[in-house]
């Protein structure tokens, strides 16, 4: 089938760079990693695999971002399966970012952390991490029962009886 367009001609080479992308078990370790300067990383791959492939990258913009939202607005039929793969391991790694997010936001907003104090892991700046040794012994202990109370104290009111319908025989007391 010829190439009858250039838009045609970037869609092939853009899902030929997605599929050498997805091939490449380095790429793949790095798209599930939480490196400081993985978009760095993602980006230089990204740019030597065009240039091999011959796909044109607009540097305007974050590279490893342009192709993440490319290769998510791409048509599944078109992928082939590492390209599939890929696609899915970005997904992932948003959602599982996502997720990490929504927890450190409970979490400062529990202890009472201001979202500005909060660097992007999600620990405050001026408190350090520290590290505890696990327990000497196992938690719990063997033949003991631990009681752990998962729900509020607060004992739910019983909703008031309903008053008997008229003609119903009620016994006196």
């Amino acid at each position: 089938m010829p190439i009858t367009s250039q838009r045609d001609l970037q869609r092939r080479l853009f899902l030929e760079l997605a599929d050498t992308l997805g091939q490449n078990q380095e790429f793949c370790a790095l798209v599930q990693g939480h490196d400081d300067d993985r978009d760095t990383q993602l980006g230089s791959m990204i740019l030597e695999a065009s240039a091999t492939v011959g796909y044109e990258i607009h540097q305007s913009q974050s590279i490893s971002q342009s192709f993440v939202t490319r290769l998510g607005t791409a048509d599944p039929v078109q992928l082939s399966p590492a390209a599939l793969r890929l696609k899915e391991m970005f997904q992932e790694y948003k959602s599982m970012t996502a997720k990490r997010r929504c927890i450190q936001r409970k979490v400062a907003d529990r202890i009472s952390f201001k979202e500005k104090d909060i660097d992007f892991r999600g620990l405050p700046d001026n408190i350090p991490v520290v590290f505890v040794d696990p327990l000497p012994i196992p938690y719990p202990p063997k033949d003991h029962i631990v009681l752990e109370r998962h729900y509020s104290t607060v004992t739910k009111q019983k909703a008031p009886s309903k008053a008997p319908s008229p003609g119903t025989y009620q016994p006196s007391t």
